[in-house]
Formats: structure tokens, sequence, C-alpha cells
């Protein structure tokens, strides 16, 4: 095994690092691959930053995975949707109609969605 390779990963940046390295590419192309920089690549693998949600929809596809851990919570499920579509709040927002500071109440659970809303998010998430 290669330095470094995580044959177990647990984080998300284990998660491309191994992707990575199983498909013998450098940082530098991953980056280009992802419309990022080799230094974001670098710090994604070692678990400095995260990416945001706009980043994630095309990380998940260069997996072909969804790495991060499941969800209970509404807020968790619809950041998680998010993130696979690379949608910012304002993105979902707009998909939602309502008002961006509402996808942030939702996300951090500060309010629950009114039960007109809750019908659009459970149509959007499929449930």
């Amino acid at each position: 095994m290669p330095y470094g390779y995580p044959s177990h990963p647990k984080t998300l940046g284990e998660h491309l690092r191994k992707a990575r390295m199983d498909r013998a590419m450098n940082q530098g192309f991953v980056a280009h691959l992802l419309g990022c920089t080799e230094q974001t690549i670098r710090f994604w693998e070692q678990d400095k930053c995260r990416p945001r949600s706009q980043q994630m929809a095309k990380l998940i596809e260069f997996l072909g995975y969804d790495p991060l851990p499941e969800v209970s919570t509404l807020g968790q499920r619809l950041l998680r949707y998010r993130q696979q579509h690379g949608l910012t709040q304002r993105g979902l927002a707009r998909k939602l109609k309502v008002d961006p500071s509402s996808i942030w109440a939702w996300e951090t659970e500060e309010h629950k969605p009114s039960p007109k809303s809750m019908l659009l998010i459970q149509q959007l998430l499929g449930e």
C-alpha cells in the first residue's frame, strides 16, 4: 500500500484520498476535474476544511457515492439534499419558493416549516 493510503476511510478527506489514489491521480488533476485548486484538494484530504454545497455535488459525482453519514432530522436532510444537488440556501429557497432565511432556519432547526412548506419539502425529498 502506498504511504497515506486509507484502506478503511472514515472521514470525507480519507474517502477522497482513497478514490484519488485508487485511480492513480494526483491532487492537481483531481482539482482540475472538480474545478478547484490543488490546495483545496489537499485541505479536504487533510480534513482541514469541508467543501461548500456547490462543490460537494461534484465531489459525490467523482467518488460515485455519498461518503457522509446517514442523517435523520429534517434540517440534516435538507442540508444533505443541497449538498447532493450543489445548491446554496438561496438556490434551494428559489426551488421551494420561500425566503432563504427559511432554509437557514429549517436547517439549523430554529423553526419548523409550516404545513404547506412541509408538503413541498416532502415532495422535494421524495418522502
